[in-house]
């Protein structure tokens, strides 16, 4: 069904609510995550139940983190998180960045709580005609937000330098366009392509597949 705004066509799932991002990161992480091997603690920001449901059937210790929402195991601002350093084997944080002011510091947050040798699997929205990172700190209301970033509640449209903000951070990172290496029919059948209406083009998700390096 269309979801979005402006509305997608046929962007999200009547049953689950799932959107192409959600979609795209579960066949990644089925299929390419050994869940079984090192992911034992996982910390979820904003989450959405398919996948932390998903997650849940290995039988890993999952915790789910947000600011806002009400129905997670921890309220928690993502630039000052109330974790321990290294408490988690593994994290996922998809489209959260885009609404954080100062990113890196939140970046600088989740290779803190990230064990050396753990994973962290996130996701944003990117133009990828843009080199550098757009991002203004005086368009503060949410019609400029709309015009200048393509929605009210985000701060920045973020570019191809975005890997570097992470490696900055002390990530290494693989940066995937996962669903380029899929085939159409599987495309298809996942609903994997995006209708970016800001951009008035199709494109794919990126993934950053980051890891700590090992202290």
């Amino acid at each position: 069904m269309p979801a979005g705004t402006p509305p997608r066509p046929e962007s999200q799932c009547p049953t689950c609510g799932a959107r192409e991002r959600h979609r795209l990161l579960w066949y990644y992480i089925e299929n390419e995550i050994d869940l079984t091997d090192g992911w034992n603690d996982i910390l979820y920001f904003a989450p959405t139940d398919d996948i932390a449901d998903g997650l849940r059937e290995y039988e890993n210790d999952i915790v789910t983190t947000d600011l806002t929402m009400e129905e997670v195991d921890v309220r928690s601002d993502i630039t000052r998180l109330p974790f321990t350093d290294q408490a988690f084997d593994a994290m996922i944080c998809s489209h959260v960045l885009e609404h954080i002011p100062d990113d890196r510091a939140a970046m600088s947050e989740l290779r803190r709580i990230l064990a050396p040798g753990g994973d962290a699997l996130i996701m944003v929205p990117k133009d990828k005609e843009r080199e550098r990172t757009y991002e203004d700190d005086s368009i503060t209301s949410p019609e400029a937000r709309r015009e200048a970033f393509g929605q009210e509640n985000h701060v920045r449209w973020y570019g191809t330098d975005f890997s570097e903000r992470l490696s900055q951070s002390g990530f290494s990172v693989s940066t995937e366009t996962y669903a380029d290496s899929l085939d159409d029919e599987t495309i298809d059948r996942y609903g994997l392509r995006v209708y970016d209406q800001y951009l008035e083009r199709v494109k794919f998700e990126d993934i950053h597949h980051c890891r700590r390096p090992s202290d």
